[in-house]
């Protein structure tokens, strides 16, 4: 009957020992800073069973990855620079001076150096001073595809060394002969290095020249020389002192025309319907097929001579100086 009771008496305190503690238990609310140090302590928990892998073993995957097209372009550089042809450090040099923006400069400049190539290199010989330009410089004085030379008013003086280009800015005159779309003109101005390069461009070399000294006049503080250029069928007379001038041009071959055309071995006939106010010479015969005829223009002077019908040499020349 006892070992009963107390059996039944364990029973009975266990029951209210459990509703206790699942009274008391279901109280407790955890606060916010043991839910941070339980997050914390587990993380340091995780932190301590991770393995740590060596760095070298992530050293040798970069190289793998990056070092085949590090090597590839080394080799591209290398054949680059070295195969011949592939690499021409003439192609960084400096060209001379023409616009990039306008091709047509580009042409004009092949134009002018093409021109200065068949008339004969201006790098070297007697029209070529200690002071002279190159040749990169020279063709900068040139204009348009036909290289025609530009030429200053006839009866201007400049006191200084003209340009080239300067000159060809007025259209030939009366008193002008053509080479095809080139001309000179009578008492064209200019230094005797510039007279000597214009006509150098138009006639080309000169087969003989002469050279003279007159003592100057009255009007002149120095002496003119006076130089004689003969050509293939052409001799032009250039005199002057500090400012030479175009003083006659003779003609004697068809290649050289007047302004309006007219030429050697051509009739008198063309010549008086060309030139409708010529008059004959006073000192020429009766026979108008064997004289001479004169155009007059304020000093300036063209002359025709006329033998058996035909025009045997015109010659250009000016009394104004």
């Amino acid at each position: 009957m006892a070992k009963s009771f107390d059996k039944q008496l364990i029973t009975n305190n266990d029951d209210i020992i459990r509703s206790v503690l699942k009274t008391e238990l279901a109280s407790i609310t955890a606060s916010e800073k043991l839910a941070l140090d339980t997050i914390s302590k587990c993380q340091a928990e995780f932190e301590k069973q991770k393995p740590v892998e060596p760095k070298t073993k992530l050293f040798f995957p970069r190289i793998a990855r990056f070092g085949a097209p590090l090597v590839a372009g080394l080799l591209i550089l290398v054949l680059v620079l070295n195969v011949p042809g592939t690499f021409d450090s003439k192609m960084f040099s400096s060209a001379p001076a023409a616009s990039a923006e306008n091709g047509k400069d580009v042409d004009d400049y092949d134009a002018a150096y093409g021109l200065l190539s068949e008339t004969g290199s201006m790098t070297s010989g007697p029209l070529m001073g200690e002071d002279s330009q190159a040749p990169e410089e020279a063709v900068n004085n040139f204009e348009d595809e036909a290289g025609i030379l530009t030429r200053k008013e006839h009866d201007a003086v400049d006191s200084g060394p003209l340009s080239i280009a300067s000159l060809q800015q007025q259209e030939a005159d009366e008193f002008s002969v053509f080479l095809g779309n080139l001309f000179i003109s009578l008492n064209q101005t200019g230094t005797e290095d510039f007279l000597s390069h214009l006509l150098m461009s138009v006639l080309g070399p000169a087969n003989n020249e002469s050279v003279s000294e007159s003592s100057g006049h009255l009007d002149q503080a120095s002496d003119t020389t006076v130089k004689t250029l003969e050509y293939d069928g052409i001799k032009v007379v250039v005199s002057g002192a500090e400012t030479y001038y175009i003083r006659s041009i003779e003609i004697t071959d068809e290649k050289y025309t007047t302004v309006r055309g007219i030429t050697v071995g051509m009739s008198v006939e063309d010549l008086v319907a060309c030139y409708d106010n010529i008059s004959v010479f006073e000192d020429s015969e009766a026979d108008s097929n064997n004289s001479a005829y004169i155009y007059e223009e304020n000093l300036y002077f063209i002359r025709f001579e006329v033998s058996d019908g035909l025009i045997t040499s015109i010659r250009l020349h000016s009394e104004n100086q």
